[in-house]
């Protein structure tokens, strides 16, 4: 199994803990969510008798469902997993890999594995950080467990394959445009493939959606429809769902405006089906084929529409009910990826709307990162474009489940904002998305974020832009564990660095880094010069938090009569500054110091206080169940077996559902010495 190296350093003080190796996970039974991520079952399947018995001979197994787009692979792979739910007690996870959605962007493994995590209950602080240690712990949370892993819409085997569960107790369903021979060969998979509906399944589509009394009036009529929809269970529904709009027109009408477009399948569907759509559906129908993410949210789409919301969820209405958007989860709407690559070829002046688009998730970040994230220093942006209507999350919940659902659909803007030339944008965006990365543990997407932004500082011209993303940069790699490339980017961002801010910054970086690389006599003058311009600029926050780690950097080198002002200085401050989280940090940072010469008692009540302020609201139970094990030292020290063995307890309990395996075995050889 891949040893992993997974350093967390930010606002803490003190050990650095690691994830290690995964090793076997034991979960109490109230902690393994059950997660039912199945999208719903297609209401009028029919047909698909051979492939659904050949799918429950592969159960403990993997199957690749194969064939062309629209063709009803997902329908196959959704319908058989509903009717075998009792299959899978421990829960069914589903991903939609994007192997061929206009742009040819698929999903990387690494977003899919997180997804998983997440679904699996895994804390984001507790995420390893490599795409290979991520798996290992996948497998080991399914391993044993009676699951069902559907992979829909695959490009190769290369996105597959750290995302099979590599237990015979879980059944795997992969869906591709593509063989995949490699499952086959080298998974043992079963191949089912997939063809397009006969005439008579064709035919049985048509008299489920719209009844036998219809359909037996028009029996000429519906001979050409099956025929012109070429056995495609995807052109069959947009078909009748226009039938449905109009069922007091005879289906001949409809098969006669087909017949116009002088094309057969799934292209001619959609063109007859868009020339019907009013013009503002039929705009928005355009538009959609643009809009960046797998799905689009009601609000985003009011500001890409730049229509007022009445008039939208009335639009939206229209193409659900043409059967060209689908709103897969209440107020979500996505597209199958070959309505949507028609749909981008009929917009008109695109550009305008994903500005709008654009601004909506901006403006709307701006106001969820300042809602959770107040106390940090805010990017100033400009006024919206005429039509966008941001949102104003009000309250912490609500801004965070907003990041959380658009996280994706943000990346995703910010890369096409990249590529379309606005770059200021491209900046802010990175800035807005800090916070929530490391919050959520999203570090990875945290480097692929101020990489772009950096390229855009650099098509600006910018310096100062340039030198806070390559500080930024510097950050992600630190918490990556690439010190080579943190090293380097920080480096270049003090040589960048044009003001005291940006100074400070990348000063507090670097000693970070340098303490993690053994270099500490250097990181502590860093930390020292990051203090000083923060001092000099009056940011007081920003001098608190310098003030604090550079205290922990003089305990680590024995230089305890240097950090003790120090420590309480920026107790003092963040007190001021009213930063519960901030005055945790500083008394456990003047707890070690009590303890380290050797006033325990003393000791004993900084780390109590921590505690208070890690459990105060919205609390913090990464740093909790350290601050535990220090109070566990503190007693111990004291003589206090009882306290200890207690303080311990909790902490190992925190730290092993936090997956934090090795830090818990520490904590319990303490206890067990005890």
């Amino acid at each position: 199994m891949d040893e992993t190296r997974n350093e967390v350093k930010a606002a803490t003080i003190g050990a650095v803990v690691q994830a290690g190796s995964i090793g076997s996970v034991h979960l109490p039974a109230q902690s393994r969510p059950v997660p039912k991520q199945l999208p719903a079952a297609p209401r009028h399947f029919v047909g698909r008798t051979a492939e659904l018995a050949l799918l429950d001979r592969v159960l403990g197994g993997a199957a690749v469902i194969g064939g062309a787009g629209g063709v009803g692979k997902t329908w196959l792979a959704l319908r058989w997993a509903h009717s075998r739910l009792d299959a899978f007690p421990d829960g069914r996870l589903h991903v939609d890999l994007q192997g061929f959605a206009p742009g040819g962007r698929p999903l990387p493994p690494a977003v899919a594995v997180r997804s998983f995590l997440d679904a699996l209950g895994v804390a984001p602080g507790s995420i390893p950080v490599s795409l290979p240690a991520q798996a290992a712990l996948y497998r080991s949370l399914v391993a044993g467990r009676r699951m069902l892993v559907v992979l829909d819409n695959a490009a190769e085997e290369a996105q597959v394959e750290p995302l099979l569960p590599g237990s015979p107790s879980c059944t795997v369903l992969v869906t591709s445009r593509r063989f995949l021979r490699g499952l086959v060969a080298n998974h043992s998979a079963e191949p089912v493939g997939l063809d397009v509906l006969s005439e008579e399944d064709s035919r049985a589509v048509l008299t489920g959606r719209l009844g036998e009394d219809r359909i037996g009036r028009h029996g000429d009529a519906v001979d050409e429809l099956v025929s012109r929809c070429g056995g495609l269970p995807l052109a069959l529904a947009t078909v009748a769902a226009r039938a449905r709009q109009h069922g007091n027109f005879p289906l001949s009408v409809l098969a006669e405006e087909l017949r116009e477009d002088r094309l057969d399948g799934l292209r001619s569907v959609l063109s007859w089906s868009c020339r019907l759509l009013s013009d503002r559906a039929s705009t928005l129908f355009g538009l959609l084929g643009h809009a960046p993410g797998l799905d689009i949210g009601f609000d985003a789409a009011v500001s890409l529409a730049g229509l007022p919301g009445p008039q939208v969820r009335e639009v939206l209405r229209e193409l659900e009910d043409a059967h060209l958007v689908h709103e897969h989860v209440p107020r979500r709407y996505r597209m199958h990826d070959l309505v949507r690559s028609y749909a981008a070829e009929q917009a008109v002046d695109h550009e305008r709307g994903l500005r709008r688009l654009t601004d909506f998730y901006l403006h709307t970040a701006h106001a969820a990162d300042h809602r959770v994230y107040s106390h940090r220093r805010q990017v100033v942006l400009g006024e919206p474009e005429p039509g966008c209507a941001p949102l104003s999350p009000p309250d912490d919940v609500a801004a965070l489940t907003w990041l959380d659902a658009e996280h994706r659909c943000l990346l995703e803007t910010q890369r096409i904002a990249l590529a379309l030339g606005w770059y200021l944008r491209v900046g802010q965006l990175a800035h807005l998305l800090t916070s929530f990365h490391y919050r959520r543990g999203h570090l990875r997407d945290q480097v692929t974020s101020w990489e772009r932004g950096l390229a855009a500082a650099e098509r600006l011209g910018d310096v100062d832009a340039q030198a806070k993303a390559l500080r930024m940069l510097g950050n992600a790699h630190t918490q990556t564990g690439d010190y080579p490339a943190a090293t380097a980017r920080l480096r270049h961002a003090l040589e960048l660095g044009n003001d005291l801010f940006a100074q400070g910054q990348a000063c507090m970086a670097l000693a970070m880094l340098l303490e993690i690389e053994g270099g500490l006599a250097e990181a502590v003058e860093h930390g020292e010069r990051a203090v000083r311009s923060f001092a000099e600029l009056g940011d007081s926050l920003c001098e608190a938090d310098a003030l604090g780690m550079t205290s922990w950097l003089h305990v680590l080198a024995g230089n305890h009569d240097a950090a003790l002002p120090m420590a309480l200085r920026a107790l003092a401050m963040h007190r001021e500054l009213g930063n519960r989280a901030g005055e945790a940090v500083a008394h456990n940072s003047l707890g070690q110091l009590a303890q380290a010469t050797g006033r325990y008692r003393e000791a004993l009540e900084h780390h109590e206080q921590a505690l208070a302020r890690h459990r105060h609201v919205g609390g913090d139970a990464w740093s909790e169940p350290n601050t535990l094990d220090l109070i566990g030292q503190a007693h111990a020290a004291l003589g206090n077996s009882d306290e200890a063995r207690a303080a311990w307890q909790g902490s190992i309990a925190m730290y092993e559902e936090q997956f934090r395996l090795d830090i818990a075995a520490k904590v319990r050889a303490r206890l067990d010495a005890l």
